[in-house]
């Protein structure tokens, strides 16, 4: 094979690649900065030529080929990515206006893995922004004053790297909520202090999340499932806390907190006094769990 034939080939090869990893998301300047350092290959490749009277042997051209893919590879995963600002974005918005008169929601959240956001804080029934490596699906329905909300993602089996899910979901206090979330891998921020809440659980393979509470209403059952994952609950000190725990291999600061235990229930001190109380059941394979007590705000 002529040294200029094989020049072409491996150009033609290389610009495949580099377009095939953009689209996956694997390309950033950085990384093309990098591929214009290694030219000096070019008169490497040309200086054997002339070992040969300018023909390249089959068996070199082969591991030239080889070497490029692989290098091409590992510059892709060792240099980082364009960022998680990459991928499909998604948006949904459930207008008060079109549905009046609403009384209570439920949310279903199937969450593959990356960052979630919730909050009650909207003037909409539900106000949510979706980006990840794949489309976002959502959907929606209204029935007996009731708004029923169901989100997942859309499978992919090539997702691009450093393309995380990056969800922010807004939900309306106007509606006492049944929320469910399951996921594998999650970075989650649960703001739900003011959200009229009648039952939340969580289910999550691993990840750090952070739950805050506070006046949820009087009978709110809250259930978590985490198999490694670390989770803090911060609650303001008005609210009731009822909390059972599960966990051999898990740490928690219940005990350091000196509350009484009744039935092998942990119970905050005004438990029985205050407005807003959660009932809260948790297992905890390996990890950490931890409740701090905020002062209340006046």
């Amino acid at each position: 094979m002529r040294a200029g034939t094989l020049l072409l080939a491996l150009s033609f090869i290389l610009a495949g690649m580099v377009i095939f990893l953009s689209n996956l998301g694997y390309v950033s300047p950085e990384f093309v900065r990098q591929l214009f350092r290694f030219w000096p290959l070019i008169l490497i490749i040309v200086g054997l030529s002339l070992f040969w009277g300018g023909i390249i042997p089959r068996f070199i051209a082969v591991i030239l080929v080889v070497v490029l893919t692989a290098g091409v590879l590992v510059l892709a995963f060792v240099i980082p990515g364009p960022g998680p600002q990459a991928g499909v974005q998604t948006d949904l918005r459930v207008e008060q206006g079109r549905y009046p008169g609403l009384e209570t929601g439920r949310l279903s959240l199937h969450f593959g893995g990356g960052r979630l956001f919730v909050d009650g804080q909207t003037d909409h029934w539900f106000d949510g922004s979706f980006r990840g490596p794949s489309e976002t699906i959502p959907s929606y329905n209204v029935e007996h004053q009731r708004l029923a909300l169901s989100l997942r993602e859309r499978r992919v089996s090539l997702p691009g790297r450093n393309i995380i899910n990056v969800w922010n979901i807004h939900l309306s206090p106007s509606l006492a909520w049944d929320l469910d979330v399951e996921s594998g891998a999650v970075d989650g921020e649960l703001d739900l202090s003011g959200l009229p809440l009648d039952n939340l659980n969580i289910k999550v393979g691993a990840g750090n999340i952070t739950v805050r509470l506070g006046d949820n209403g009087a009978d709110v059952q809250m259930r978590v499932e985490a198999g490694a994952a670390n989770m803090k609950i911060l609650v303001p000190e008005d609210t009731g806390l009822d909390i059972r725990m599960n966990g051999v291999l898990a740490n928690t600061n219940l005990r350091d907190l000196g509350w009484p235990q009744v039935n092998g229930r942990y119970r905050s001190p005004l438990y029985d006094r205050a407005m807003s109380r959660v009932k809260l059941d948790i297992d905890v394979a390996v990890g950490n769990f931890t409740v701090e007590v905020l002062p209340v705000q006046r």
